[in-house]
């Protein structure tokens, strides 16, 4: 009956508004980044990161026409943080390499595993703790965050501690556009030996 179709068009059956659809997606995509899994809602993407291997973020990294990409990052590791932006198989690409070398070097690399072009000595990331579920309940877990914004007009990369892009950076590197922005990959890696959990939007 018409009574019975009103009924069961929401509430307990299922998400009834696009804003319930996006609180819904979030909270699979926390619940999967606090496990360890791998999920992709929307333009964010958690996934586990393992030693020594760069793993490709499959999000929509240049929605629309926008001239500029902004990344903000979270990771389980808290040295020796990589990510990646280009074609990993040429090895063409910038190289992000954040708290190497006992957590105190941070740099810029033209290529895979290539030369450092910007440096900087101290902490790169920002420290945070949040309550998240765990298979056996609620517990404390450390992240550590950071940012990356790119001008695909202009080829300046920008990279700096915690989620805010407009915060002063820790390294940023203006050169000539190398290659189209918007054909590169986004891959994250870690040269920790535990695996690590990676949280990019």
């Amino acid at each position: 009956s018409e009574q019975r179709q009103d009924e069961i068009a929401g509430g307990f059956w299922g998400a009834e508004t696009s804003e319930d659809l996006a609180e819904t997606g979030q909270a699979a995509l926390s619940f999967a980044r606090d496990i360890g899994a791998t999920l992709l809602e929307g333009s964010c993407m958690t996934m586990p990161v393992h030693y020594d291997q760069y793993t490709h973020i499959t999000i929509d990294l240049w929605p629309g026409d926008s001239e500029e990409l902004q990344l903000l990052i979270e990771t389980s590791s808290s040295t020796d943080i990589h990510f990646f932006l280009g074609d990993l198989d040429s090895g063409l690409g910038w190289e992000i390499v954040l708290n190497a070398l006992g957590g105190e070097h941070s740099s810029i690399r033209w290529g895979f595993r290539g030369k450092d072009v910007v440096t900087y000595h101290g902490n790169a990331v920002e420290t945070r703790t949040h309550a998240e579920a765990s298979l056996t309940g609620r517990e404390q877990r450390v992240w550590h965050a950071f940012w990356i914004a790119i001008s695909a007009a202009t080829g300046e990369l920008r990279v700096g501690p915690g989620q805010s892009p407009d915060r002063d950076a820790a390294m940023a590197l203006r050169g000539p556009v190398l290659f189209n922005w918007r054909s590169v990959r986004a891959f994250a890696g870690s040269m920790n030996p535990l695996v690590s959990q990676w949280h990019v939007c």
